[in-house]
C-alpha cells in the first residue's frame, strides 16, 4: 500500500543508522514480511522468466501507466510481463476501490497470484503522465505484487524519525519507501518522483529472482526531455560501452560514473543513480560548470564547456578536450591524473597546431615543461607548468605570451609527450 503524497519535512529525531544497500534490500525481501507475520515470497520463476498480467479492467490512462511501470521493472530486472485477459493472470489490475494497494495469495513462499488496485481518483489527483506520482505508485504496487515489502515496518502511514529503521529510507534509494526526499532529512536529494525501481529495489529483486544481462549493447543515456521534470531514476546496464551524455545541459552538474552513486542533473540534487553492477565507461559534461567523477574502468571523460572538475578513479582514463580553450571561462581541473597511464586527448578541430606521428600521439618536440608557462621555441605547443600544474596550448609556438590555459593538473607530475593524443 502507498499513502497519499507527502511533500513537507517531518519533525522528530532520527532513528537508526545509515545502512548499506544490501541491508535495505533484505528489509524489502524479508524483514517487512516477517514484521507482517508472513514470510518472504516470489513467483516461481527466475530472472528472464514470464509473469502474466491482466490490465483490461483499467481505463486507457491506467493501462498506459501500468505498461510504463511494467517496462520499468523489466528494464531493471529482466522479468518479462505478458498481457492476458480472462481471469488467469498472475497479476490482475483494477481501479474500482479507493486508494492504492496490492495483495498476494501465497503458498509455501510462492506467489500464486497478486492483485493491484489503484483508483481512478488517484490518477485524477496525481496525474497520468510518465513523470508523475501515479507512475511511482504503479511501480511501487507492482513491487509488492512480485515480492517486495516496505523499506520499514510501516503500512498505511509513517513519520520519518519515528517509523524508519534506516537513515537512507527514502524514494532516492527505494520506490518502496514511504518517505520523499524532503521527508527524509538525512539524504542529499531534492524532491523527485521515482520513475524506475531504485538502487535498493534492484538489489532486492536480484536477490529474489537472480541477476541477468541487462542492455548488453553500447548505450547512451541523456534523458534530455525527461530531466525537465521532477523525477529520479536509476540506470541498470550490465555490459557494453555506455555513456552518460549531458552535453545538452547548461546548468552546473555533478556527474558520478561510479556504481551505487548519485548524480545531480539539470539543477536537481541526487536525481540519477547508477545501480550495483553497472559500469559506465564514458561521460560528457554540459555547458555549465560540471564535476565529473570517473570509476575504476578505462573512462573517457569530456568536460564540455565551462570550468569543470574532472576526476579519474582508476583504470586508464582519457580526458577529452574538443572545445575552444578560454583561460577565463573554459578550462578544466583534472584531479588524480596518472602520468603514463591516463591520457589527455586533443581534437584537431580545435588544437590544429599540433603535429602527430601518425599513431595519434603528439610529436615529442611539441611538448614542453617550463616554469614560465611559455613556449621556448616555435615547436612548443603544449606547455606544462610543473609548480602550478597548469597546462597551456600555444597555437603557433609564439614566445609573446599567446599561450592559453586549457587545463590544470596536479603539480610536479612526470608528464611526457606520450600522455597526450591527438584525434
Amino acid at each position: 500500500m502507498l499513502p497519499a503524497i507527502v511533500t513537507s519535512r517531518s519533525a522528530g529525531a532520527t532513528l537508526g543508522v545509515s545502512k548499506p544497500l544490501d541491508q535495505l534490500a533484505f528489509q524489502l525481501t524479508d524483514g517487512y514480511w516477517t514484521f507482517e507475520g508472513t514470510g518472504p515470497r516470489k513467483f516461481d520463476i527466475s530472472a528472464g522468466g514470464e509473469i502474466t498480467v491482466d490490465i483490461s479492467s483499467l481505463t486507457a490512462k491506467g493501462q498506459q501507466l501500468a505498461l510504463w511501470a511494467l517496462d520499468a521493472w523489466t528494464a531493471a530486472s529482466g522479468l518479462q510481463f505478458l498481457q492476458v485477459t480472462g481471469g488467469s493472470a498472475n497479476i490482475t489490475f483494477d481501479d474500482e476501490d479507493v486508494g492504492a494497494y496490492a495483495s498476494s495469495s501465497i503458498s509455501g513462499g510462492i506467489i500464486t497470484s497478486s492483485q493491484i488496485n489503484i483508483s481512478r481518483q488517484w490518477l485524477a489527483d496525481y496525474g497520468a503522465g510518465i513523470h508523475t506520482y501515479s507512475m511511482q505508485t504503479y511501480i511501487h504496487e507492482i513491487g509488492h505484487a512480485i515480492g517486495l515489502g516496505h523499506a520499514g515496518n510501516y503500512n498505511g502511514s509513517a513519520q520519518y524519525g519515528v517509523d524508519n529503521l534506516f537513515i537512507n529510507d527514502s524514494w532516492q534509494a527505494t520506490v518502496m519507501s514511504y518517505f520523499s526526499q524532503l521527508d527524509n532529512t538525512d539524504v542529499r536529494a531534492d524532491l523527485a518522483y521515482a520513475v524506475t525501481p531504485m538502487m535498493a529495489d534492484i538489489v532486492a529483486i536480484r536477490n529474489l529472482y537472480g541477476a541477468m544481462e541487462i542492455r548488453p549493447g553500447d548505450d547512451t543515456y541523456s534523458f534530455r526531455h525527461n530531466f525537465d521534470f521532477m523525477v529520479a531514476r536509476t540506470i541498470v546496464d550490465t555490459d557494453g560501452h555506455d555513456t552518460l551524455d549531458f552535453s545538452w545541459n547548461g546548468r552546473p552538474q555533478r556527474i558520478d560514473m561510479r556504481a551505487e552513486s548519485y548524480s545531480d542533473i539539470n539543477g536537481y540534487i541526487g536525481n540519477l543513480g547508477i545501480s550495483c553492477g553497472t559500469v559506465i565507461e564514458e561521460a560528457r559534461g554540459g555547458r555549465g560548470v560540471d564535476t565529473i567523477i570517473g570509476n575504476a574502468a578505462d573512462n573517457v571523460i569530456h568536460g564540455g564547456l565551462g570550468k569543470d572538475i574532472l576526476r579519474g578513479a582508476g583504470g586508464a582514463d582519457s580526458f577529452v578536450f574538443d572545445t575552444t580553450p578560454d583561460a577565463v571561462k573554459n578550462f578544466d581541473r583534472i584531479r588524480d591524473f596518472e602520468a603514463g597511464t591516463d591520457v589527455i586527448v586533443l581534437s584537431t578541430d580545435v588544437y590544429s597546431g599540433l603535429g602527430g606521428t601518425g599513431t595519434g600521439q603528439v610529436a615529442a618536440r611539441t611538448f614542453h615543461i617550463g616554469a614560465s608557462g611559455l613556449a621556448q621555441d616555435r615547436d612548443d605547443r603544449i606547455i606544462y607548468e610543473p609548480d602550478t600544474g597548469r597546462l597551456f596550448y600555444d597555437e603557433d609556438g609564439s614566445q609573446g605570451g599567446a599561450a592559453v590555459l586549457f587545463a590544470r593538473l596536479d603539480a610536479d607530475l612526470n608528464l611526457r609527450s606520450g600522455d597526450f593524443l591527438i584525434v
